[in-house]
């Protein structure tokens, strides 16, 4: 995809504008792409039927309807749209709004948004603690409406820190791309949550078997599920789970290796989540590594409940 910015100047209503355009071939290579995927999915489930379980066809097909979505900018609006009606609440947190009577499904045209790369303050004197507390609280806000918006240029492309105005926060954040958006109903996010819950209260039996529950899966030693999951998350919160003490990327790379060995089947919207969580580690490491990611946790993961 291409994106642009223009203004329009002028003390006649007008405001400044961005606008993102779709690349013509964008359609056509992905319909070619999707169709690789979907060939090379058939082609592993058949040398090895050991794997029949993860329906592999199944998750390109719902990873297609994803892409999809990405390709029609009316999508995205609406994305826009729907993330700042959650936060309206929250003036830190700041997101373009679209301007529909532009938008087309290959034309985005949204208000533009001034601030800087969050590369500039993740290294050098420009290193902020603060923004990463205000980065989490916002990702976890997001985790109780949707399982996680990825960036089609990497997660730090998406995000600019607005300057400080009069009357605003010291610090505003501005999410820029929503192009890729999935929703929990009501019995996800309610699982969701008690998963979680379980994690910060040691729990590994627990989240064994809400796993179980929730999931389709072949697993032929629960007994043993349980064991491992309860090994994880002791592991893990044997201190602080902070950035600093605690690899989160390994730490969730290891649940999909025991999840894996055990052939239990994560829902999808479980998986984003926790994919999102692995490349929000990379950004709070950065900002603030010794930020306690249970302890900011807990009061999305208790409310509601």
């Amino acid at each position: 995809m291409l994106s642009s910015s223009s203004s329009c100047e002028g003390d006649d209503g007008l405001i400044p504008v961005a606008v993102k355009v779709l690349h013509p071939a964008i359609e056509r290579t992905l319909r070619q792409d999707l169709s690789i995927m979907k060939g090379v999915a058939r082609m592993v489930t058949w040398m090895f039927p050991s794997l029949h379980w993860l329906s592999l066809s199944d998750c390109v097909d719902d990873f297609a309807q994803t892409m999809k979505a990405q390709v029609d900018f009316h999508v995205e609006a609406g994305n826009l749209e729907r993330f700042t009606h959650n936060f309206e609440s929250n003036d830190a947190v700041v997101f373009p709004r679209p301007l529909w009577a532009l938008t087309r499904p290959y034309l985005l045209v949204e208000t533009f948004e001034e601030g800087r790369p969050m590369q500039d303050y993740v290294s050098g004197r420009r290193r902020d603690p603060r923004l990463a507390e205000l980065g989490i609280n916002t990702i976890f806000k997001m985790e109780r409406a949707r399982s996680g918006a990825v960036q089609k240029r990497g997660w730090l492309s998406g995000l600019r820190v607005r300057p400080r105005l009069p009357q605003a926060p010291e610090r505003r954040l501005v999410v820029l791309d929503c192009g890729i958006v999935t929703r929990l109903d009501a019995r996800g996010e309610k699982a969701l949550k008690a998963v979680f819950s379980a994690v910060a209260n040691n729990d590994g039996d627990r989240v064994a078997e809400l796993f179980l529950e929730h999931s389709n899966h072949q697993c032929d030693d629960p007994a043993g599920f349980k064991q491992e999951m309860r090994e994880l998350v002791t592991a893990a919160l044997s201190k602080n789970v902070t950035l600093q003490s605690v690899q989160v990327a390994g730490l969730l790379s290891s649940l999909f290796q025991t999840i894996t060995k055990h052939k239990v089947k994560l829902d999808g919207s479980f998986s984003s989540i926790i994919l999102a969580m692995m490349v929000l580690e990379g950004l709070g490491r950065s900002l603030d590594p010794t930020i306690d990611v249970v302890d900011k946790a807990k009061p999305f993961l208790l409310s509601a409940m």
